[in-house]
């Protein structure tokens, strides 16, 4: 089932202690003033929002270079990815990264970049695998990049 969704976020529990104090500030001002809240942080949001309404604009200008494609493969390849979905996705999130930062093309650089969202849900897990599948990954990401 999995391997019908394009990307995996890991959601995790920050450890910082800073992190901590300040998520449970601002769930506490959200919870007491939700619309004071939303106000407050209205201009980071349409921020967000122009960004990414830009970055749709030039999703089709952006270009999937060769290299950045036969990364996605040899990755795919590597990490025994089944099917093809792998180096769909990780081309996909790769050209949209590209268009987020505005940048022309996609590259090798991009498809690491997205890997651990691409593909960490698709791997086989090996019962006798002592490492993560994060660390396989970049571990893979690493010997393609040097």
């Amino acid at each position: 089932l999995l391997d019908r969704f394009g990307l995996h976020a890991r959601i995790t529990t920050i450890e910082d202690v800073a992190e901590r104090v300040e998520i449970v500030r601002r769930r506490r001002a959200f919870d007491l003033d939700p619309c004071a809240f939303a106000e407050k942080w209205e201009r980071a949001q349409a921020k967000l929002q122009r960004s990414i309404r830009a970055a749709q604009k030039r999703l089709p200008a952006v270009e999937l270079s060769d290299a950045a494609l036969l990364t996605a493969a040899q990755l795919c390849a590597t990490l025994a990815i089944d099917g093809h979905r792998g180096e769909l996705t990780l081309c996909r999130a790769a050209v949209a990264l590209a268009a987020l930062e505005g940048r022309p093309s996609a590259q090798p650089a991009d498809v690491a970049r997205v890997a651990l969202l691409s593909l960490r849900h698709r791997l086989r897990k090996d019962p006798l695998e002592t490492s993560g599948d994060d660390n396989r990954i970049e571990r893979a990401v690493a010997e393609l990049t040097v």
